[in-house]
């Protein structure tokens, strides 16, 4: 389950924390990255680095709508947002301003529901490698324990392909090996990823998928209690 609670921003709100900016403004749609550099909460604004996107700053327009995420450990702050203006700062670095309001979400990301399941995956290192197939023991919308044949470099950013449902499938996603699980007692490796920088959709829809499976295991126990 994900449990949702109201703080007020300058409680939490950090210099350094990872920011990922998202917005559906036809001029900048998609997802960038920035760091904090400062907050104002008198003013009620957030100092960034100018949003990034590959490598490349993206100056994002005064008035844009975006939704903010600052990630911090195994919490996630969010909430909607508008650019109020970007330039250079006194020490010349590329930053943007944006609005914050009085109460921002945190999310705990470990508290997501984890279900055993058996999907079928696949990831890569680069474009020019070639795919390493791996099958999930269990998963959940923060991450996923595969088994796979090779072993795996540990802290390495990976893309999967992870297929849930015909109607929902992760392409071309980022991840992380964050966990070495051992072995299985067939001597394949059990690692553990996370997903990095999934979409809100993305994340409700594996939340919705894992509470299926959860409430179809209770339905079956029920049933073999009865019977």
């Amino acid at each position: 389950m994900v449990y949702v609670e109201l703080l007020e921003p300058e409680k939490v709100i950090k210099p350094g924390q990872l920011v990922i900016i998202e917005t559906s403004d036809p001029n900048y749609s998609g997802v960038y990255k920035s760091l904090v550099h400062d907050f104002y909460p008198n003013r009620k604004l957030l100092k960034i680095a100018m949003p990034s996107f590959k490598g490349r700053l993206v100056p994002i327009a005064p008035g844009t709508i975006v939704y903010v995420k600052i990630m911090d450990g195994k919490s996630l702050y969010a909430f909607n947002s508008r650019v109020v203006e970007y330039g250079k700062d006194e020490e010349g670095f590329n930053i943007t301003y944006i609005n914050v309001p009085s109460k921002i979400r945190r999310i705990q990301r470990r508290r997501f529901v984890r279900v055993n399941t058996v999907l079928k995956g696949r990831l890569k290192f680069s474009d020019k490698d070639e795919y390493v197939y791996f099958i999930t023991k269990d998963v959940s919308a923060g991450g996923a324990l595969i088994i796979t044949r090779i072993p795996l470099p540990m802290g390495t950013i990976v893309n999967i392909d992870l297929f849930f449902t015909p109607k929902l499938v992760l392409r071309n996603q980022r991840a992380k090996i964050v966990r070495d699980a051992g072995k299985t007692e067939e001597g394949y490796h059990l690692y553990g990823l996370e997903f990095l920088d999934l979409s809100d959709s993305l994340q409700s829809k594996i939340i919705r998928f894992c509470f299926d499976v959860e409430r179809k295991e209770r339905l079956q126990k029920m049933l073999e209690e009865e019977s």
